[in-house]
């Protein structure tokens, strides 16, 4: 398991048409910047970032699931290595944001913002 340590940053919304980000609140956050993505995203990789991920995220109200795009799966604004994290309704994913923005993971700051419900669900959800 990696270390999550605080951290002191702040990433810009944008709020350009065509893309995953929104300024708006929403049930679903995407966590980006704690993967080297010059580097593979191996299986071995792959689970030790699910574990911590689904770890921290328990700790929140009204988890549905953590996502983190692997290769081949990459598109509209998910690059591979990006979280996205799923919640039941969207003061979970106020408490998800406020919590994991600015952390260090195995030395990347983490950058995150809400993402666009109906963009994610129609372009980016599978089962």
């Amino acid at each position: 398991m990696k270390a999550l340590t605080s951290g002191n940053a702040d990433s810009e919304l944008n709020t350009k048409a065509g893309t995953l980000k929104t300024v708006n609140v929403s049930s679903v956050i995407k966590l980006f910047n704690i993967f080297d993505r010059e580097e593979e995203l191996t299986p071995e990789i792959y689970e030790g970032i699910k574990e911590d991920m689904d770890a921290e995220f328990s700790k929140v109200p009204h988890l549905k699931r953590v996502k983190i795009i692997r290769n081949g799966e990459e598109k509209l604004g998910a690059e591979v290595g990006s979280v996205f994290v799923e919640f039941r309704d969207k003061k979970s994913a106020e408490i998800g944001l406020k919590m994991m923005k600015g952390r260090i993971y195995d030395g990347f700051e983490i950058k995150a913002n809400f993402i666009d419900e109906k963009l994610y669900y129609s372009e980016l959800h599978t089962p």
